[in-house]
């Protein structure tokens, strides 16, 4: 059950960064959260953590630009990947 919330927190993540303005950044990230929800779903530690790094950075990238909405959804996926023992490095 812990991986179907994950994997609902990596959907509304995608959802709230679909909704940020054209970029490349942004394109990249909305990759990466694709790459995220396949890894998580196959179990693919590896892929997991340099999927969620890289949309990490991309969200603390953004700074003061970035919503609240999205802050909140990256942090919640954060919280569900270091409950599974995935820590990602700040």
């Amino acid at each position: 059950m812990i991986k179907d919330d994950l994997l609902a927190d990596v959907e509304s993540l995608t959802a709230a960064l679909k909704m940020l303005p054209p970029s490349a950044a942004a394109e990249k990230a909305i990759y990466q959260c694709d790459r995220l929800h396949v890894a998580i779903r196959s179990s693919h530690n590896e892929g997991t953590r340099f999927a969620a790094f890289t949309v990490n950075k991309i969200v603390r990238d953004l700074g003061d630009a970035a919503p609240v909405a999205l802050v909140e959804s990256m942090a919640r996926v954060r919280a569900g990947l270091e409950a599974q023992g995935l820590e990602l490095q700040k």
